[in-house]
Order: C-alpha cells, then structure tokens, then sequence
C-alpha cells in the first residue's frame, strides 16, 4: 500500500537568500529596508532573524521569513510535529498537554488549525486521475450518531480520496454523491464487493465494474459447500465442478457454469427438489455476474479484490477509535486522510 511521505521541515536562525521579486508587484529590483527578530515557537529555536524589503516601484515593504517560517507564530517543523501526534492517534487534549513538555505551549485550537494546515497539504499531494476506484461503506460516529460512509480509494497505490456521508445501501445517493468524483478522476473501472446496491451504482455511471473475487468465493463457496451435502449424490459432481471454476475463475467460466444450469433445470424437470432448486439460483447468478468477477483477468490493471480499500478503512477505524469523539464531517475526513502518513 502506498503512503504519502511527510518531510519534517527545517528551521533556520536567518534567510539563506534574497527574494527574486516584489511579491505585490513582481519587480525584480529591491531595496533592503533593515531587519528585525520574530519570537517563535519551535523546538529548537525561541527566535528568529526576518529581512524586511522595500519595492521602488510600488514602495511597498515585506517580510522575508528564514526556511520553514511564516508569518504563524509556529514554525512549519512545530505545525508538523503538532499534527502528526493527533495523526499518530492522540487526541487534541492531549496533545496540548504534551506539547509543553517540549517547550512547545499550543492551545488545543491551535492544534486544530495545524491539523488542518496538515490536511490541505496531504490533499494537494493526492492523485488527480484515477481510472481504477475502489469504494467500500462503513459506519462512523458524527456527534454521538452512528452515519454510514462511503470510503473512496485510488487502487493503484491505495492510497484514499475522499470520504462520503452516504450510506451504501442506497444506490441513488451513491451514485449522486460518486458521479461528481468519478467525473474530475476519470475514472473508468468500479471496484466493489458483492453488495447488490453497487451493480446499480456502476451501472447508473456507466462504468465497468469489478466485483472482489473474495467475496465472491466466500458466500458461493459456502453455499456449494452446503449443497453438496444436500443435493442427491448423482448431482454431487455438478457441484465440485462449479466449485473448480469458482477457484480457478477462466475466462469461459461463465458459459460453463450456465451450462451447469441448464443441466440441473432439465434433470429437475417437475420435480420439486429444493436443494437443486437452490443450486441451479446459485448456478444462474454466478453465469450471470461472471463478467463482473473476472475483469482484472481482461482488463489490465484492475484488482482482483478490493483489499486495499479493506486496509484504509482498517486504519481510519483505528484512527477514529483514537478520538474522544467526531464531532465535525472535517474531523472524519482528516482521520482518513492523515492515517496513511508516513514520516521520513
């Protein structure tokens, strides 16, 4: 799974160069119009050196602030180290209270406003185009209300997009919240399990759509496995053959197991035998669907699963678990998005 790597910034005493133009006007010949010192809250450093500048075409003045500080009285290193201890799992409590332990005294406001600060960055570093999109629904707590989402993920290296405040069992409102983001991605291939609601959500879009081959094998699986102790004995070997082309998935797979069907309708003919009944559904359903569980065998760069949208919920529910409680839609969005950071 890919992660996005925060650098943490360096801090300088003093600016290591001059600007190359006036930042109001663009001119590129300026005057120095003296210096002054900036108090500043980071670990290793309690002030800094700042350069003013003047513009003789505009006569306008401006700071010119060393690496790694702005005009925040943070600096961008304590912005980070800030907002990774919230992403490492500590709530903004209590990292207000450790923080001065380190010669760092923040508010918890200000500790949400580096968080945020954090988020836009990560945000700027997401990939613009994804042809493959993985999505998965999930339940979260808003203000003590448990709210179904839906989980964006790019599935080429995993890494989530965009949270939804929509729940999946409603395909309408998926596909009304999805279209907006599939638009601006480009993206060309669903990737989902095997709830019902998502057929119609990659239908509605007009996207191809990839069912997880796991899901697939567990609930047809079982249901095999459960006929095959209940259909008569002669019918046992239709049962252990749709089972092998369920495990080996071929690409003619389809029109194997419709013929499976076909050879359990004709042999029940008016007979009522319920567990053929039930094996010749399950027959029709995987013939039926066999396009959409076996497209990354004809389309290059699709999934055979949707594991890593799995792995980003994983690591957002443990994120949120972390928390005293979400009490914004921006507080859900930040614990997905600041869950996949990596440091180097």
């Amino acid at each position: 799974m890919a992660r996005i790597t925060l650098r943490i910034p360096e801090v300088t005493p003093s600016p290591e160069d001059r600007p190359s133009s006036c930042p109001f006007c663009s001119h590129p010949a300026l005057q120095r119009w003296g210096r002054t010192r900036k108090p500043l809250r980071d670990p290793h450093l309690c002030q800094v050196e700042v350069h003013r500048y003047r513009c003789p075409r505009c006569r306008r003045t401006f700071r010119h602030y060393p690496p790694g500080v702005t005009r925040w009285t943070q600096s961008r290193r304590t912005v980070a180290l800030s907002a990774l201890l919230w992403a490492l799992g500590l709530s903004l409590r209590s990292v207000a209270s450790l923080l001065p332990h380190l010669g760092l005294p923040l508010s918890r406001m200000s500790v949400l406003r580096d968080v945020r600060a954090l988020q836009e960055a990560v945000k700027h570093r997401l990939p613009r185009r994804a042809r493959v999109l993985g999505v998965d629904g999930c339940g979260v707590r808003v203000r003590g209300k448990a709210q179904g989402v839906l989980v964006c993920v790019e599935m080429g290296g995993g890494l989530p997009l965009q949270v939804l405040a929509v729940a999946e069992t409603d395909p309408r409102a998926v596909a009304s919240a999805l279209r907006p983001l599939a638009q601006a991605l480009g993206v060309e291939v669903l990737v989902s399990d095997d709830l019902g609601s998502y057929r119609t959500v990659a239908e509605t879009l007009r996207l191809e759509h990839q069912v997880c081959a796991f899901h697939v094998r567990r609930w047809a699986g079982r249901a095999l496995a459960r006929l095959r102790a209940q259909v008569p004995e002669a019918w046992r070997e239709v049962v252990e053959e749709a089972g092998a082309v369920l495990r080996a998935r071929p690409p003619d797979g389809g029109r194997r197991l419709f013929a499976l069907y076909r050879q359990v309708v004709q042999g029940v003919g008016k007979r009522k035998e319920r567990s053929l009944e039930e094996l010749a559904r399950v027959l029709l359903r995987l013939s039926e669907e066999w396009g959409r569980y076996t497209l990354d065998r004809r389309v290059w760069g699709v999934p055979a699963t949707n594991n890593r949208v799995e792995q980003a919920i994983g690591r957002f529910r443990w994120r949120a678990r972390g928390m005293r409680g979400i009490k914004t839609w921006a507080g859900v969005e930040a614990a997905l998005l600041l869950s996949h950071l990596q440091v180097a």
